[in-house]
């Protein structure tokens, strides 16, 4: 074979971060043996020897994770000591790596640039969104310091490329995220989106916000197997979230209609061409001056579609989408004094 490459785990799924969106992390808990642990060094050899002996021209070796570097120093100059045993003349080698970059230190740095690695480090972009997803096993922030290790890389001439992966949050500020990273110096940026757990299903789940003191709140998050209704004869779309606003807010605005689609994040768009916006009314059914704190229905439409809060459900054109309201869906509260 002319060309050879192999992606391997040699820390199998072990990790010293904890993510909020690692999918590797959902796959290795539905599998029968959640983690293989550190590769032995008989099995880097076989692995090697086999690879080499079909490669021709040339063989890569990509290291992925979990964290990869958990397998330590130690591993990877044996592995590299291990190609030259059963490299070919004619066969050129690469190396790559995958890491989160936290392990990183002047003794790897040194190692990687001396053996050509071409390492991948993943860096959200911006502090405020790498730090929201990407957090240690005490839930602290890892960008400060995987920032200082991938500058380091670039300080070294160590090839880096840098690893993002998009969620809602930083889809919103992709072109800030570009920015950031070159002017930090990486010019060589891959995006990948988040991806769902496995097995997911439409349902409600818990969600429980914590502050550092410990005190806690649970809400609920419901999840539908749709993100909006369509109007297939208009070929229009609309979309709302849940909100909650004390009365005083709600009696302060100049403008509520206006309001009421901002606070809901109220968004309409023609399917056939996203680019084209669509005129989105509001409707509710209390005084804005009288108002009380209670849970109040509030109905998003456009042209032939109305859509409720929390509802997928297909209707005819015209007629009213219907569902069930939860106490959690709009609240409107008294006002906390301090």
């Amino acid at each position: 074979m002319k060309y050879m490459q192999m992606m391997i785990k040699p820390a199998s799924s072990n990790c010293n971060l904890r993510c909020s969106y690692c999918f590797y992390e959902d796959e290795c808990k539905n599998r029968e043996i959640p983690s293989y642990g550190i590769m032995k060094e008989d099995t880097m050899e076989v692995l090697v020897k086999k690879a080499l002996n079909e490669a021709e021209d040339f063989c890569t070796f990509g290291f992925q994770g979990g964290e990869p570097t958990l397998a330590g120093m130690e591993f990877f100059e044996k592995f590299v000591e291990c190609t030259k045993k059963y490299k070919k003349k004619e066969t050129k080698v690469n190396f790559c790596l995958q890491t989160n970059g936290t392990l990183l230190d002047d003794q790897w740095v040194k190692f990687l640039k001396e053996n050509n690695f071409l390492v991948g480090i993943s860096l959200d972009g911006t502090k405020e969104i790498h730090d929201r997803n990407r957090q240690d096993i005490k839930k602290k922030g890892t960008f400060t310091l995987v920032l200082k290790n991938a500058k380091e890389l670039l300080k070294n001439q160590v090839e880096v490329n840098i690893l993002c992966v998009l969620t809602k949050q930083s889809a919103k500020k992709i072109s800030s995220i570009y920015r950031f990273l070159k002017k930090e110096g990486f010019y060589y940026q891959q995006y990948i989106p988040c991806l769902d757990p496995l097995g997911e299903e439409e349902g409600q789940y818990p969600v429980a916000f914590t502050t550092a003191n410990g005190t806690s709140i649970e809400c609920t998050i419901f999840v539908v197997d749709q993100p909006f209704v369509k109007n297939e004869k208009a070929n229009e779309a609309v979309m709302a979230f849940n909100f909650i606003k004390t009365v005083d807010e709600i009696k302060e605005s100049q403008a509520l209609d206006t309001d009421l689609k901002t606070w809901a994040n109220a968004q309409g768009w023609k399917l056939s061409d996203e680019e084209q916006s669509v005129d989105i009314s509001v409707d509710y059914d209390f005084d804005a001056d009288e108002v009380i704190e209670g849970v109040y229905p509030i109905t998003f439409s456009t042209t032939g579609r109305e859509f409720k809060i929390h509802t997928t459900d297909y209707t005819e054109e015209g007629q009213e989408v219907g569902l069930t309201f939860f106490p959690e869906d709009i609240h409107v509260m008294s006002k906390v004094t301090y």
